[in-house]
């Protein structure tokens, strides 16, 4: 019983001395201690936080990342924005480019300029809609020093969308 006692210890102890946080620099103005404590910090971050934008299971994903602020919350906040944002721009871009291929494919050549520049209008509109359906997936948080020793928080945010949702929208501007 006793060795079932100490082999647990020496487990918790070993995970436990794996899983650490990353230390604080002890002088924030020293360079060297400051990258030091910046790569620890990126080494435990999770996997999504350096991904961007993915399609997975049917689902556009959109990595955001703060800048460093005050309190937890507006780095979160700002960090949604940011992916937020960059998703908006994606799927514009997408239903830009299916109205372009859709409408020259149809349209004679003299009306090719007005017909990019309503479907440049539907995309604006589509993607606007289509944004309301974003949701938060995941956020990462984490502290932030600088040379004069003020600590802040800087996060990552991954917002989503189904893409389902987005083809149908698509779909049904390009028949009306």
């Amino acid at each position: 019983m006793k060795k079932y006692f100490i082999l647990a210890i020496v487990t918790a102890a070993a995970i436990s001395g794996c899983t650490k946080d990353p230390v604080l620099p002890k002088d924030p103005s020293d360079n060297v201690d400051r990258l030091r404590y910046y790569q620890e910090i990126k080494d435990v971050r999770p996997d999504w936080t350096s991904k961007g934008f993915w399609e997975e299971d049917d689902q556009y994903f959109q990595v955001g990342e703060s800048f460093v602020f005050d309190t937890e919350r507006e780095a979160k906040k700002d960090a949604m924005r940011d992916a937020t944002f960059r998703l908006s721009e994606h799927v514009r871009q997408d239903v830009d480019i299916s109205f372009a291929q859709k409408m020259t494919s149809e349209g004679e050549t003299e009306n090719t300029v007005l017909q990019y520049r309503n479907g440049t209008e539907m995309a604006k509109i589509i993607s606007q809609s289509v944004m309301q359906s974003i949701s938060v997936h995941e956020t990462y948080t984490e502290l932030d020093v600088d040379r004069g020793e003020k600590y802040g928080y800087r996060a990552f945010a991954v917002m989503k969308i189904n893409a389902r949702d987005l083809k149908n929208a698509i779909n049904r501007a390009m028949s009306n």
